[in-house]
Parts: structure tokens; sequence; C-alpha cells
């Protein structure tokens, strides 16, 4: 397994308004662009990322506050300037069009994608979708106990008494009993996550929790209007209380025909507790759909 030096070795940094933002960008193909989870960082794809640059151009960045990005205490840590971010960052690159797969808090920012894309906003065009475990219903998402008080007005103090052993038990009660992540694993997202003084400026990197509430309407609405292919995969294993089981069940009551794969005993992270089978999934989506889309 690569080591999180590697990582960053082999990655590449862009300036994207006098902040640095990294990236990796491997292989060549259909571009997949990969989007990260809350508190994690662009690693939540390292046991999947080469398998993937086998057969395609494979693009996945740190957000501005995650991973080895620039973490500014002044910035906008909202959906809308993550969109701009990604806006900059394709077009710097010469991409035009995406096939995007993301986890946890990045489905919201897919639903907004796909918004701007139907209003005819985005500089970029996404071809297809595929979402892991996130909170894309509101009203069947539950965010955990630190991200509750992280986005309340004490969040700023809160996350000084964040710690690794706060992290650890908060991964390891959304991962499956025999998924569990490993110490190494657990030590490889503290680092990141103390990168740059990432702690400082935790709590702000919540708001899209806010923005779930806020814009419910219009991000359940994209999922029934979406104008490309979306699929789900999704681990159903209990342990997932964030946004497991009920979000499936809420979404294929919400969506006919949805393209839903549940997997029993995988919790919040399938890329990472089950690899293997998290890819067998996606290439047969991606045999189906990105065939459709070229020819």
């Amino acid at each position: 397994m690569k080591s999180l030096a590697h990582w960053e070795s082999t990655g590449r940094y862009i300036t994207l308004e006098n902040q640095q933002v990294f990236y990796k960008n491997d292989g060549q193909g259909e571009v997949l662009l990969l989007l990260h989870g809350f508190a994690t960082s662009s690693w939540d794809w390292h046991k999947v990322y080469t398998p993937l640059t086998k057969n395609y151009q494979v693009i996945v960045p740190d957000f501005l506050g995650f991973g080895f990005s620039d973490k500014p205490p002044k910035q906008s840590y909202t959906t809308h300037s993550r969109v701009h971010t990604l806006q900059q960052l394709l077009g710097g690159l010469g991409i035009l069009e995406v096939h995007i797969v993301a986890c946890s808090f990045s489905v919201s920012l897919v639903q907004e994608l796909l918004c701007w894309q139907k209003e005819g906003k985005l500089t970029f065009r996404i071809q297809s979708a595929c979402l892991l475990n996130g909170g894309l219903l509101t009203e069947v998402n539950r965010p955990s106990l630190p991200q509750k008080l992280m986005l309340s007005r004490f969040g700023g103090v809160i996350t000084r008494f964040f710690s690794k052993k706060t992290l650890d038990k908060t991964l390891r009660k959304i991962f499956a009993e025999n998924t569990q992540p490993s110490p190494q694993l657990i030590d490889e997202y503290w680092e990141l996550l103390r990168h740059k003084n990432g702690l400082k400026v935790l709590h702000k990197t919540v708001c899209y929790l806010k923005e779930r509430r806020l814009y419910a309407k219009r991000w359940q609405d994209i999922l029934q209007q979406a104008q490309v292919p979306v699929c789900l995969i999704w681990g159903v294993d209990e342990r997932d209380t964030i946004s497991g089981k009920d979000t499936v069940t809420k979404y294929k009551a919400l969506v006919p025909n949805a393209n839903v794969t549940s997997l029993p005993n995988i919790g919040h992270y399938p890329q990472l507790e089950a690899p293997k089978l998290f890819l067998t999934h996606l290439y047969k989506f991606y045999e189906k759909n990105i065939q459709k889309l070229d020819g």
C-alpha cells in the first residue's frame, strides 16, 4: 500500500485565489473526478486510485480546509465556494467533461453541481454521478455528535478538544464491525487533520450541514430531475447511523427506477471497507453508461 508521503509526493499543487490546492491526476481515458468526505481528504480514495487509473484519467483533489491543501482561517467553506474551486481546477487542467464519484459530505456538493448544470451555469459537463454514503436527504441524515457540536456557536472551542481519540471513536462508530479502520488509517487521517493547523478551521468546514437544511428542497428535487445517469453504491450496515439504510429507502421512494446497489455489512466508507466490491459495482455502472454516452 502506498504511503501518505508517497501520495503527496506524486500529487500536484495548483494556486487558486492565492491558496494552494492539492490534487492527484493520473491515467488516461474518460475523466473520473473523485470527491472526498468530511474531516478526511483525497486519501479516502487511496485503495481504489491506482486500479482506476489503469482505465481512466483520475483526478482527486483535497478541498480547502482538508488534507494537504491550504486551510485559511478566513476562507468561505460553503458549497458554492467549492463549486468555484472545482471549476477553476478543471478549467486549469482543460477538462470539459467528467464522471463524478463522491462520498460523505461531497454528495451534497454533487447535488449542487447538478443544479448548476441544469441551470446552464457549470463550466464543465457532468456525464454521470456515482454517490456513496452521504447526507443526500436531510430528513434521514443524522450528523455525528462531534459535527453537531462543531456546528454550534461553541464550535471553535469544541475543536480545541478534538483529539485523535475523538477521531478514532467517530470513525469506528460508522465503519461496519468486520471492516473497522486500522490504527494506521486513523494515524494518517489524524496527521492530515493537523496538517497546516487544520483543527483551527475544522468547525468552519461543517457549514454544509446548515446548507443541507437551507437547500433541502433544491437538492432533493435535483435527484428526481438529474439529466445524467446517477447510481448509489451504499453501505447499509446498521452502524452507519449518519446516512445508511434509511437514506436508501427514502431515495428509492423518491426516485423511480433508482439505480442503487446496497452493500450489507459495509458501513459509511464502501471504498475503504470493501474496495474490490466497490470497484466491481462501479465498473458495472460504467459499462452500461459510459458506452451509452459514447455511442
